[in-house]
């Protein structure tokens, strides 16, 4: 596995890999220090895949040292045609990616770290590290909200049964429903 970086600070990656053809893969870029965890799927395509743009909403990211993960999914999700090379289990898949999976067989995974765009600023990290806070606040609002929307919605259609729950005690459930995730959240 060889990764190629384009563009730093909003990167596509570019890798070369002995995996088959039409394996299925998925990059993961993180760095804890800010907060921050995208991902990107992507097949192999003549030994090469190539992901879509990293941004952080749009932007740049910060300069720093993010670690960059390509996994393939256990081979019973494979394409049948990968599989016939990996094997059903992945078990026919060797080298020093390769590690055993939970329920048996075998995984493809690579882990590295590359520093982007240069040393990490500190002042430009609190301030991502307090945006990534924020917008997991709105998510976890969005998401609960959205749970009880779909309730009310399935009980409207007589999907199941019972009662939509409505006005102050939607209210009082999106918030019961935050401040559990937000506690859960913190350990």
């Amino acid at each position: 596995m060889d990764i190629f970086i384009e563009n730093l600070l909003q990167p596509i990656f570019h890798g070369a890999t002995n995996l088959p053809d039409g394996s299925e893969l998925m990059l993961t870029l993180s760095r804890p220090e800010i907060l921050y965890m995208a991902q990107a799927k992507m097949s192999v395509v003549a030994g090469h895949f190539t992901t879509e743009q990293f941004s952080a909403g749009q932007h740049p990211l910060n300069p720093g040292r993010y670690k960059i993960e390509v996994s393939m999914s256990i081979a019973q999700l494979q394409p049948k045609q990968v599989q016939a090379v990996i094997g059903d289990q992945g078990q026919r898949m060797t080298g020093k990616f390769v590690t055993p999976a939970i329920g048996g067989g075998s995984v493809f995974d690579y882990v590295n770290e590359r520093q982007l765009g240069g040393a990490a600023n500190a002042s430009l990290d609190a301030t991502a590290r307090a945006q990534a806070v924020v917008d997991l606040r709105e998510w976890l609002v969005d998401s609960c909200t959205s749970n009880v929307d779909f309730v009310n919605a399935a009980v409207r259609s007589g999907v199941v049964t019972g009662r939509q729950i409505l006005g102050a005690e939607r209210q009082a459930k999106i918030g019961a429903c935050t401040a559990e995730a937000n506690s859960r959240s913190m350990q």
